[in-house]
């Protein structure tokens, strides 16, 4: 009996040796998983199957992602769904539903959370269905991951993906732009001569007004096809020191008599401000859609306002503007203020980004303040805006001053420009050439219109036809200007040459001044302007060969 005694307590003390040797082991592996997700990137839970999702278990090391600690979850002092963004808790509510009523085994989801220090973090969260023996879902066990970074890695890929995707765009738009312009151009340059010219037979007040509207009609074209040049980078700048107030006043007056009578502008320039560095076209630009945009904002109020004002501003402290800062110094500053319906305070950092627009389509293309923009940064301006929804809107557009003395704009007189200087004209779209001749012959000139190179090229050789000047279209079937200009100095040396264009992104002032063309005007051009040109090539010429 004594030895069965024996044998079985030798048996026990095996048996608890076992398992204490066991019990060891598993605390030595739990204190190992401890360790790993003490410190580890993973944060494994148990939640219930109930409103919240109460956390049963949390490891250690939850409080590197959530900011809670695991007593927190465990003591109910914290539910999960309560750490859960706002934007996304009920999304993952109706996941959760989902995969459960589906049966699904296990899934994935992707939320963010908030910390309790207002931090915002991505998870990806691996859950496993937890069943009763009856097939009701009690428990939800699974992991979460920190993958923030990886969150944010991948919206700037995607970032630049639209980036990349928008410069393909542009540069698409870009090409659509010269040709479109260089077309359109060409056709606006009869239409606005013709105007012009019959404007100067007519004394007929209501037949004038007619010709007038569609002079500011053809205007506005080609204001429309400069801004898509401007927005597609495509427009060369002309900048010189010039007066705002003269810019400003030309620009209102063309809008005047655009836009509805129902609509006041209120112009007021100050005298004194200083001049600026800029491209005066450029600045119209500007104006003119600010103005035309603060005309949408008030097209629907029976007492629309728009107010247009020019005024010189010091300024002390680094000012805060659209996109950048303005260092301190001397500024001239054009101010557009209406009365309309005002912008969201949360939409004012998008207005200006392209193809952005809140009006409804048939109303705008979106390009115009980005162009505003465009302008203002080439010019190293800054931008204000304040506004209110239902309380109107103001525009500050700052300019750096400048102390140079501004450039002379020479009084131009109509009636004697020419003095029978012999000018040949050569362009392949007949009613451009004609318009062209046109003029000139009205402002005293002698020309002579070809359409084709080859037919300038036999006008060149003959010796007995006197060639003051050769103006000629740059893009022509077969040849360009420029070509066509060397052979001219191949046998007329010295004469000058003018080149005109609907639009060339290739005629730089550079290659104007290697290849010696004395000018380049684009089209469409106004007769003042083309006459006035025309006769400031020649005496500067004829002033360089005395």
């Amino acid at each position: 009996m004594v030895e069965v005694d024996r044998f079985l307590a030798d048996k026990f003390q095996k048996e608890i040796d076992k398992l204490t040797q066991r019990c060891t082991q598993l605390e030595r592996e739990l204190e190992r998983e401890r360790r790993l997700f003490s410190g580890g990137p993973t944060v494994v839970f148990r939640w219930v199957a109930k409103e919240g999702w109460p956390v049963e278990y949390a490891s250690p090391n939850v409080f590197n992602i959530f900011g809670y600690s695991d007593k927190d979850f465990m003591c109910g002092r914290v539910k999960f769904a309560e750490v859960i963004h706002e934007d996304d808790l009920e999304r993952i509510r109706q996941e959760v539903i989902h995969y459960s009523n589906s049966g699904a085994a296990n899934f994935e989801q992707h939320y963010r959370i908030v910390r309790p220090d207002g931090e915002v973090r991505w998870l990806y969260d691996y859950t496993v269905v937890v069943r009763d023996d009856a097939g009701v879902i009690s428990h939800y066990e699974g992991y979460v991951q920190d993958v923030t970074e990886r969150q944010r890695a991948e919206e700037e890929k995607q970032q630049l993906q639209e980036q990349l995707l928008h410069a393909q765009k542009m540069e698409t738009i870009g090409v659509m732009a010269g040709g479109i312009a260089h077309d359109f151009n060409n056709l606006l340059t009869p239409i606005i001569g013709s105007i012009e010219l019959l404007m100067g037979e007519i004394s007929d007040k209501d037949h004038l007004k007619h010709l007038r509207n569609a002079l500011l009609c053809a205007r506005k074209a080609e204001s429309l096809i400069r801004q898509i040049l401007i927005f597609s980078r495509k427009l060369k700048e002309e900048k010189k020191v010039i007066r705002l107030e003269r810019v400003i006043k030309e620009a209102v007056m063309f809008l005047r008599a655009t836009l509805p009578a129902t609509v006041k502008i209120e112009l007021n320039c100050a005298e004194d401000s200083a001049a600026v560095l800029a491209d005066p076209i450029q600045i119209q630009q500007v104006v003119m859609n600010l103005v035309t945009n603060a005309y949408h904002a008030v097209s629907s109020a029976k007492d629309g306002i728009i107010k247009v004002s020019l005024y010189q501003q010091d300024i002390e402290e680094p000012l805060e503007c659209v996109y950048n800062k303005l260092v301190p110094g001397r500024y001239v500053v054009i101010s557009v203020e209406d009365n309309g319906e005002g912008i969201d305070e949360g939409l004012i950092s998008k207005i200006f980004e392209p193809f952005f627009t809140t009006r409804k389509v048939g109303d705008g293309s979106g390009l115009g303040l980005s162009v505003v923009h465009g302008i203002v940064g080439e010019h190293r301006g800054g931008i204000q805006v304040r506004s209110k929804l239902g309380s109107g809107a103001e525009f500050k557009i700052y300019f750096p001053a400048t102390d140079e003395e501004c450039t002379d704009i020479k009084a131009v007189s109509m009636s004697s420009i020419g003095r029978g200087e012999n000018v040949v004209v050569v362009d392949d779209e007949p009613k451009v050439g004609e318009i062209a001749k046109e003029m000139l012959e009205r402002s005293g000139y002698k020309v002579t219109f070809v359409k084709e190179a080859n037919e300038a090229i036999d006008l060149f050789k003959k010796q007995d036809l006197e060639i003051d000047l050769l103006i000629t279209d740059q893009t022509m079937p077969g040849t360009t200007g420029l070509a066509l200009a060397k052979k001219f100095r191949k046998f007329r040396p010295g004469k000058p040459v003018i080149i005109t264009s609907g639009y060339s992104d290739t005629l730089t002032h550079s290659v104007l001044e290697k290849n010696n063309i004395q000018g380049y005007i684009t089209k469409p051009y106004s007769m003042a302007d083309f006459i006035s040109y025309v006769r400031d090539v020649l005496d500067r010429e004829k002033a360089r060969s005395l």
